[in-house]
């Protein structure tokens, strides 16, 4: 730049590139607006024509990204309002602004994941809380959740074990344990008890042991204690 700009004002370049804001000393300094030829607007802070300070960088495709500059250079922490709605606070590259490191994404469908991302995809663990309130701990490999995981469901039962990650219904084996301490040790298939399991009383006394089909018992035996007494029943048929 070229002679003499101090104050509020406007410089547009040849290409179209324009900023407009305050400069000191010839340079963009303090708060300002530049319009990129590449579509891009940043708007914020300013020293020695460079980004310096906060500001928010609107994207061509109209995401919006607040974050720290330091040097020209945007710094990984940030906070971007995607033009579908959804919310991330976390880490980027500050290059190509995909997220990567930790961070929370909010989708506008209630749902929200805090953890580990790579490549703008989950990738690591991570806790995804669902719109009821159900909360599944996981490992995510190139944005898919993995079958191992633990969930702590809104009405307090938990649950370790494997799951559908699509449907997050329990499907393969797992635990769980309810808000009065019992405990089912098995099979599960479409969130329901099937195959071989276990259920015990507190978590402690093995009440039954035996085969379920679609969350009914089917053939095994119940071991109950009253007054000290053990005694054994078959509850075939019994369904919970």
């Amino acid at each position: 730049m070229k002679g003499s700009y101090h104050g509020a004002g406007k410089y547009i370049w040849s290409d179209g590139q324009e900023y407009e804001g305050n400069f000191q000393d010839d340079d963009f300094s303090g708060f300002g607006t530049m319009k990129y030829t590449d579509g891009k607007i940043y708007q914020g802070d300013w020293e020695d024509d460079e980004r310096e300070g906060l500001g928010i960088l609107t994207l061509p495709n109209g995401d919006k990204i607040e974050g720290n500059w330091i040097g020209d250079v945007l710094q990984p922490k940030v906070k971007i309002e995607y033009l579908n709605g959804e919310k991330y606070e976390g880490e980027i590259d500050p290059k190509s602004f995909k997220k990567e490191g930790k961070g929370v994404l909010r989708r506008t469908n209630g749902d929200e994941y805090h953890g580990d991302w790579l490549n703008d995809e989950k990738e690591g663990i991570g806790i995804l809380t669902l719109p009821n309130g159900d909360k599944i701990e996981g490992r995510w490999i190139n944005d898919i959740l993995q079958a191992k995981v633990k969930i702590e469901y809104f009405n307090g039962e938990k649950y370790e074990g494997e799951i559908d990650p699509k449907s997050f219904k329990r499907e393969g084996k797992g635990i769980l344990i309810r808000t009065n301490g019992d405990e089912y040790r098995g099979d599960w298939l479409n969130d329901r008890k099937h195959g071989h399991g276990e259920y015990f009383l507190g978590g402690k006394k093995l009440i039954y042991k035996g085969d379920w089909e679609n969350g009914k018992v089917i053939e095994g035996e119940v071991t109950t204690y009253e007054d000290g007494v053990l005694f054994t029943a078959d509850w075939t048929g019994l369904e919970e």
